[in-house]
């Protein structure tokens, strides 16, 4: 009907005036299908404003974000039905601020949600950064123990060459008593 568009291009009007960015859904739609419409468009907010809503001077504010978290949470839907906590009618005249107010809850909750998640992830960096640094630690260790393996190693592989040494010197002095001797026994039987 051309006077309830007129009017909801008046509210539409309103509501830009009043800094809020404002869509009209001009369709022959039902309800439901504008609704969908307004989720697919990411609207935070719809005015719903029919003839009924202009007769009795009052507007239904329609939290599309706070409706959809709470959806998820739904056990009772007659309860759901009954209690419409993301819905509101709004007097009129106080339609921008109405809207503002539902605009600004939302905010607050995105910022707390931001802060949430800017909270778990400062607590996963700090895990993560104690992660790394019990890794390199641990890798601290077994390179010290890796050096100190070498060291052992140089000092065994030393002292092995020095017990060779020895061996083969008392190996050669055995072996120079024995010519000696030999010699010795040689020399004694040729003066006999």
């Amino acid at each position: 009907d051309a006077i309830a568009v007129r009017h909801q291009k008046g509210l539409a009007a309103e509501l830009r005036a009043a800094g809020i960015a404002a869509e009209l859904y001009l369709g022959t739609s039902g309800m439901r299908a504008q609704l969908k419409y307004a989720d697919k468009r990411r609207a935070p907010v719809a005015v719903i404003a029919g003839e009924d809503e202009f007769a009795s001077g009052y507007v239904t504010l329609k939290d599309l974000v706070l409706g959809e978290m709470m959806a998820k949470e739904i056990t009772d839907n007659a309860q759901w039905r009954e209690d419409q906590p993301a819905q509101l009618l709004e007097p009129r005249a106080s339609l921008a601020a109405g809207v503002a107010e539902m605009l600004a809850r939302e905010h607050q909750q995105r910022e707390k949600e931001v802060t949430e998640t800017e909270r778990k992830l400062a607590k996963r960096q700090a895990t993560f950064e104690e992660a790394e640094a019990r890794l390199r630690a641990s890798h601290q260790a077994l390179q010290a123990e890796r050096d100190e393996l070498g060291t052992m190693r140089k000092s065994v592989e030393a002292e092995l060459a020095a017990k060779r040494q020895e061996s083969a010197r008392k190996e050669a002095e055995s072996l120079a008593r024995r010519d000696q001797v030999e010699r010795d026994v040689k020399a004694v039987e040729q003066r006999a």
